[in-house]
């Protein structure tokens, strides 16, 4: 008995494969463990640098940072965009602008996207 709908007309794309390996190998299966006794702790300042400031850009999903260079008017306005942004869009602006204005010494615009959260810098 033969059901040919059920095989797969081709194989699928690298893209899938891919992503299929990337879910099934950050997962972790947790086995028992034998009962020990706990030990001591010391109240050491832990290595990750735990940011304090009220917004994020979050990762795309290849794992680079959503930032990116537009060029306009035949190549001679040259802009950057920056996506995904968590939390408070407006003090990222004002970050941005305050550091940005300190390298260069001239004011630099940095627009906010009200519609779409996203920020571009001139």
């Amino acid at each position: 008995m033969s059901l040919p709908f059920l095989r797969p007309s081709s194989l699928p794309r690298p893209s899938t494969i891919r992503q299929f390996l990337r879910a099934t190998n950050t997962r972790t299966y947790s086995t028992p463990s034998t009962p020990s006794t706990p030990e001591p702790t010391t109240s050491t300042p832990s290595p990750i640098n735990a940011s304090t400031k009220p917004y994020r850009v979050l990762l795309s999903p290849s794992n680079q940072y959503p930032v990116y260079q537009i060029s306009k008017r035949g190549g001679n306005k040259h802009e950057t965009k920056i996506k995904n942004i968590q939390g408070d869009v407006q003090a990222l602006r004002s970050d941005l602008q305050e550091l940005l204005s300190e390298e260069g010494k001239e004011k630099v615009d940095v627009m906010l996207k009200n519609s779409n959260g996203q920020l571009v810098v001139k």
